[in-house]
């Protein structure tokens, strides 16, 4: 893992900037079909796609969290395979700014299921991406974006 200009306050990381993101190695996740993901988060503003992660090759090959779609503050989770489309989980609401929240994606089989503070948000029963679909991906962040017009 790599860490570029994050700084660590009490138990978390705090991305305070543009270029502030953790990489972890190529092909990390090539191998992997059902997983969780999930992390506490803190929001100051509903930043252009501000990604959670973004893990892929370029844009529109990858799969990303995002905690706004666009500016709305509504969280998405992807999985864009070039070529064989793009699958989303998208929630209803907004994220609370300024406020702990607890979020977590999961993946079974083809059911893909959001949480928010441990309250099912969203699921889609046909989510036929995974992973292991993106072969052995290069870029892949916690904090950074493959779309130039996000981070």
């Amino acid at each position: 893992m790599i860490t570029d200009n994050c700084s660590f306050g009490g138990n978390g990381l705090d991305f305070g900037g543009d270029n502030d993101y953790i990489s972890f190695p190529t092909n990390i996740l090539s191998t992997s079909t059902n997983f969780t993901y999930e992390a506490w988060i803190y929001v100051r503003s509903h930043a252009n796609w501000a990604r959670i992660l973004d893990f892929g090759d370029y844009a529109g090959d990858n799969m990303f969290f995002t905690s706004s779609i666009g500016t709305s503050g509504i969280p998405r989770f992807v999985i864009n395979v070039n070529g064989a489309g793009e699958r989303q989980l998208t929630a209803p609401s907004q994220i609370v700014l300024n406020t702990w929240m607890h979020i977590a994606v999961t993946l079974s089989g083809t059911t893909a299921t959001m949480y928010i503070n441990g309250i099912q948000v969203a699921q889609n029963t046909s989510f036929n991406q995974n992973p292991s679909t993106l072969g052995a991906t290069t870029n892949n962040w916690i904090g950074k974006s493959q779309y130039a017009d996000a981070y």
